[in-house]
């Protein structure tokens, strides 16, 4: 069981349609390897957000729900920034797609909580264990799952474990 803090309730993350993988399914995959792919991934990403203000962006609700946000307002007239620009959106728009089809319709409610709260707003993991309720064994298993999941949604190369 779950205290869901939106809610105000417990919620069993187990009703979900999407489960989290169990340990044996994660124990097939390099997990140190997927965690600094992560991390490069949601690098670039924010680099491309802070390098053209005013393309699109990717935005949370407090139901952990993501919404693609556009919103043109290019204030550089060159015509070499604005084709940049406009091709730096497209990649974009392609990325977020695929995270928000990912995120959508792969991810339980509990990898939904812990990615955003660990890969999206910089918390640390005592807040998603505080509002999951949650003890270190199992926020390690729900965040591994997620990170396989993305890596698998995105066809990561080299993410099982070579025996």
């Amino acid at each position: 069981m779950i205290f869901d803090l939106f809610a105000n309730e417990k919620v069993d993350f187990i009703e979900d349609d999407y489960k989290v993988f169990e340990k044996d399914i994660i124990d097939k995959y390099d997990i140190e390897y997927l965690k600094v792919e992560m991390k490069r991934f949601i690098k670039n990403i924010k680099e491309i957000q802070y390098k053209y203000v005013g393309i699109c962006s990717l935005k949370v609700t407090s139901d952990y729900e993501m919404k693609v946000d556009c919103s043109y307002r290019n204030s550089d007239p060159t015509l070499k920034t604005v084709i940049k620009s406009i091709e730096t959106e497209e990649d974009l728009m392609v990325i977020y797609n695929k995270m928000k089809n990912i995120f959508d319709n792969s991810l339980s409610y509990v990898e939904k909580i812990i990615f955003i709260d660990f890969y999206i707003m910089n918390r640390s993991r005592e807040i998603s264990k505080e509002k999951l309720r949650i003890g270190n064994e199992m926020y390690s298993l729900v965040k591994n799952s997620c990170l396989i999941k993305f890596g698998l949604g995105f066809n990561w190369e080299n993410i099982e474990k070579i025996d």
